[in-house]
Formats: C-alpha cells, structure tokens, sequence
C-alpha cells in the first residue's frame, strides 16, 4: 500500500518521516562505524562494553545505554564522533522520487517532520538539494535530542501537545523506527523503496 492510499482511510494531520532508506538513500559505509562506537564507550566506560554485545544493530542500543549512564558528556563525544564519521564517508544518496513527490505535494495539507538518527551536517544535503527544508515544520536530528530512536526523544521534541496523538504517524524503514513509534505511542507507516 502506499502512504497516499494509507492516508485516505487513516485520518493523519502530522506527519513523521524518517530520512535515510525512507525519503533518501545515504550512501554511506557503515562497515567500521560500530567498532568506532565501542572504542568510545570502551574509553568512557568499558564496563558497558560487556552489557551490550557487539553486533550488527548494537550501536544504537550501546550509544543509548552510554547516554542514559554518563549524560551530555557522552552525548557531545558521540555527536562529534557520527558526524566525523558520516560526513567523511558520506558518497552522495538516492532519492526515493514518489516519497519526496509526495512531502512537495503535501506539505501544505500535513504538519511534516523529519526525524532522524543521523547527523545535522549530512542530512542537510539532501534536503537541501532536494527542496525539502521548507516542507518541513521540524527537522529532529541526533544533534538535538539525547537519546536516539528506538527511544521517544526525538518525537517528544515534535509532539504539539495540543494535538492528539491520534492524528501522528511516524513513516520510517526500521525496526528502530517502528519501536520509537510503539514507545511514543503513535502509528507507523512502513517504506520498503530501498530494500
């Protein structure tokens, strides 16, 4: 089903999208992100290291646990960490043509937001090159919460209180996104463009 056909039968009025493998495909190489994230939490707290196992969907998990324990000291290491990382391994992106058609189409009837785990620096170029950063009412980065999806931080940074969570839908690719909807207690639209 497609988001419009989703929305005729599902009353929405704020719009949550995801960026990358949801609106864009950041061509980024994540294969020594995760070891960068342990040697990090290693040198602040190596007890940590043995909590949370080093796999593949870990960092997430690791950066979080390590946020919750140490603060913003934490926080700040792993912003200047992630954007390092992404923007020196960032090689451009692939949009996904009838998502961002849509959000060109629709801002105008939807309150949008985008909320994404990744940095500022780089989500910037996309929607920038892609006319987005107007469409958008907030733009949720890593930079600007503590904890990243699948917790709720970042929808607590959009959620007009006045409104009803009723109307929100969060629009992602991941696991991580449909459990930062479950925690917020919204509904979540699933996008498979790039898999």
């Amino acid at each position: 089903m497609q988001l419009d056909e989703f929305l005729k039968s599902n009353h929405k009025t704020h719009l949550i999208f995801d960026l990358d493998l949801t609106l864009v495909f950041l061509q980024i190489d994540w294969s020594t992100f995760r070891k960068g994230v342990w040697d990090i939490v290693a040198e602040l707290d190596a007890s940590l290291t043995r909590e949370v196992p080093n796999v593949s969907g870990n960092g997430m998990i690791m950066i979080n646990r390590a946020v919750q324990k140490h603060g913003v000291r934490a926080k700040e290491m792993f912003v200047c960490y992630v954007e390092r990382y992404e923007y020196g391994n960032f090689h451009g992106y692939l949009p996904n043509a009838d998502l961002i058609r849509f959000v060109h189409k629709n801002h105008d009837k939807y309150t949008l937001s985008l909320w994404t785990n990744n940095c500022r620096k780089v989500v910037t170029i996309p929607l920038v090159k892609e006319q987005l950063l107007p469409c958008f009412d907030s733009v949720i980065t890593r930079d600007d919460i503590m904890l990243l999806k699948p917790e709720p931080d970042g929808f607590n940074a959009i959620f007009d209180k006045t409104c009803d969570k009723s109307g929100y839908l969060m629009i992602g690719d991941s696991i991580w996104d449909k459990e930062a909807s479950k925690k917020a207690g919204i509904d979540f639209f699933l996008i498979d463009y790039f898999s």
